[in-house]
């Protein structure tokens, strides 16, 4: 009864903290990510042009891209940079050296953080298998050296976490919520760190992820209200999983004492194929109410009447994400070609009818396409080279609940074969496939699945960006090799 007793206690001191004891509140802003893990690119100073046309305020990139850093100069965009790997910030020396390089040298560029590492708490965990206590030290070695250089007071260091990453698992409302208890400890010593430079906590939050892992009501994750599902605690109640999400980080954040420190949602997004629910309508309905929702003074239960600062990700599609996840290469706002793909209003204003401003100097590639133009007899033949295909090029739109999901066996492996051709720059060389490929000028797109054109050939780095993430893009991964194959035994 006394342990129950405690509990409860905490819980209510944590709420009467958050309410006595406010962060300072300022406007928010609206940023847009980009990533960059493509075969094309848009180019630095086209980006900056196109976010300037779209007033957008912040940008975030993941690495440290010198190019990138330079083209921001002047431009007024608050940039956020990336050090991919916390172990390359493992002494004063290295971040001294970091931001001679990467900030000093470019002093007309507006850095806001510096993030280290990519969900570190999440990569330690499960992948990398190294200790957070690299995380921690970075942390610290970056922002004394930020302070000594004077950069402190507008240049944070910090990580981004992600739900699962970090919090415990099972949380069914936010008071629940509670860091997982190996990481307290660390998180706790960056805490301080964050809390004595001003240094707010990152979030990263991506809602079509938690319908299928905890069984969410579809309709939960927006925000106009068409939901019945709704969650009561403690007198609060939370009508939308943005919120939930918020408070369940920010409850946890008071159980370590840090119910001051400011949430900053550094990537929020709604892809636009590989998934059921992910296509255009729904990402337009969900920034729709995202955007408004943000820079509005409602606030969260937990913390009302504070706009939040959002990163939406992300600008453009990365086509050379790994396909293990489909909808992860189809974040973006825009296409290759730098046109829209929806309506999003990123002033935050909730107009309808808004597209962004397109990118410019972009041009497309001639109208051909590369199709199947055999029989089908020779299975074997056809599978092997779809299947070669698809693992060097992006066949990610024909995963279930993708807009090419509904192709028959022909248009299935004319769409492998288009991609592999565009991804080559339309060579006629690469649409051979033994014998089975034919270049077309009759545009193949139907039932709403586009075959698309590559743009121009321009900022092509895919090799130095797979190096940089430390991923093998050119091979298929398990997840993909199923989906290729449950896709044939459909088919044949």
């Amino acid at each position: 009864m006394s342990t129950l007793s405690s509990m409860i206690k905490m819980i209510v001191l944590a709420y009467v903290l958050v309410i006595l004891f406010p962060i300072n509140v300022i406007d928010a802003k609206i940023g847009v990510t980009w990533g960059r893990i493509s075969s094309t690119q848009l180019v630095p100073s086209m980006v900056v042009d196109l976010l300037l046309q779209n007033k957008v305020e912040e940008a975030r990139i993941f690495n440290d891209d010198d190019s990138v850093i330079e083209a921001f100069g002047g431009s007024n965009i608050g940039l956020s940079i990336g050090v991919s790997n916390p172990k390359d910030v493992n002494s004063s020396t290295t971040a001294i050296d970091f931001i001679q390089d990467k900030i000093a040298a470019y002093p007309s560029t507006k850095i806001r953080y510096v993030v280290i590492g990519s969900m570190p708490a999440l990569s330690t965990a499960k992948y990398l298998n190294e200790p957070f206590d690299n995380v921690v030290k970075a942390i610290k070695f970056m922002q004394e050296a930020l302070n000594e250089s004077g950069y402190g007071e507008k240049i944070k260091a910090v990580i981004t976490n992600s739900f699962s990453g970090v919090l415990k698992p099972n949380i069914t409302k936010p008071s629940d919520a509670e860091f997982l208890d190996d990481l307290k400890e660390p998180i706790t010593e960056i805490l301080d760190v964050y809390k004595q430079n001003d240094s707010p906590f990152l979030i990263d939050f991506f809602p079509i992820a938690y319908i299928n892992a905890y069984n969410i009501e579809p309709n939960y994750v927006f925000f106009d209200n068409k939901s019945s599902y709704v969650i009561h605690d403690n007198g609060f109640i939370y009508t939308n999983l943005f919120e939930f999400v918020h408070d369940s980080f920010l409850s946890a954040l008071c159980k370590l004492g840090a119910n001051k420190t400011k949430i900053v949602v550094s990537q929020i997004g709604w892809p636009t194929d590989g998934f059921p629910g992910a296509n255009v309508v729904a990402a337009e309905r969900f920034y729709k109410g995202l955007l408004p929702f943000s820079l509005s003074n409602k606030g969260t239960p937990l913390r009302p009447g504070r706009p939040i600062d959002i990163y939406v990700h992300s600008l453009t599609d990365e086509k050379q994400n790994p396909a293990g996840i489909p909808f992860t290469r189809h974040w973006g706002i825009f296409m290759s070609n730098g046109e829209p793909k929806y309506n999003i209003d990123l002033s935050g204003q909730g107009r309808d009818e808004i597209f962004p401003n397109m990118a410019k100097g972009i041009n497309r590639m001639p109208s051909r396409w590369c199709v199947y133009n055999a029989d089908g007899k020779d299975t074997e033949k056809v599978m092997k080279e779809f299947t070669f295909a698809c693992a060097n090029a992006d066949c990610t739109s024909l995963a279930p609940g993708g807009s090419c999901s509904m192709l028959n066996f022909r248009e299935n492996v004319s769409y492998a074969f288009n991609m592999y051709f565009q991804y080559h720059f339309q060579n006629e060389s690469m649409c051979k496939f033994d014998g089975l490929g034919q270049v077309v000028v009759e545009n193949p797109s139907r039932n709403g699945c586009v075959f698309p054109v590559e743009t121009v050939k321009g900022n092509k780095r895919n090799k130095q960006l797979a190096a940089a993430y430390g991923n093998k893009r050119l091979h298929v991964d398990a997840a993909l090799f199923l989906v290729l194959i449950s896709i044939f035994l459909v088919l044949f």
